[in-house]
């Protein structure tokens, strides 16, 4: 097969697989760099080559014709599933949760915080520069 063909089968068969409920995952930089991991030596597998041969995983990537990386796939649904529950009525209990959420700023508990996917979702927003309030506002409009 063709490099851009067997891209595609991964990314259509083997990521959508890998990734599905990625919206809901609460990552860390283990998870991520674990899942980086997997995925160049995926990689590595389709084209047949070797950790020996020094060919980075981004030449790899787009030898293949795959355009993003697992860490921003992560991020993509994570975000996707905050837009699906912003759009929710006002009443659904999914809704009112993360509103809860994300108004509760009080942090009882001393030490650091456990990641959260709230948190996780800050920083999502943060590496797109996209303030709390800016993103509820784009998700209830879908067409900008």
């Amino acid at each position: 097969l063709a490099w851009r063909v067997k891209g595609q089968v991964y990314m259509t068969l083997v990521r959508t697989v890998l990734l599905s409920g990625a919206g809901t995952w609460t990552t860390t930089v283990e998870d991520m760099r674990a899942l980086e991991t997997w995925e160049a030596g995926f990689l590595r597998s389709i084209t047949r080559t070797s950790m020996l041969e020094r060919i980075r995983t981004e030449d790899t990537r787009k030898k293949l014709g795959i355009q993003t990386d697992i860490e921003e796939e992560v991020r993509r649904a994570r975000l996707r599933a905050f837009g699906h529950v912003m759009r929710m009525g006002q009443h659904r209990f999914p809704r009112i949760v993360l509103m809860d959420a994300l108004c509760n700023t009080k942090n009882a508990k001393s030490g650091r915080p456990k990641a959260s996917w709230i948190s996780c979702l800050k920083a999502d927003l943060k590496h797109r520069g996209i303030g709390i309030y800016s993103a509820q506002q784009l998700a209830g409009n879908r067409d900008g």
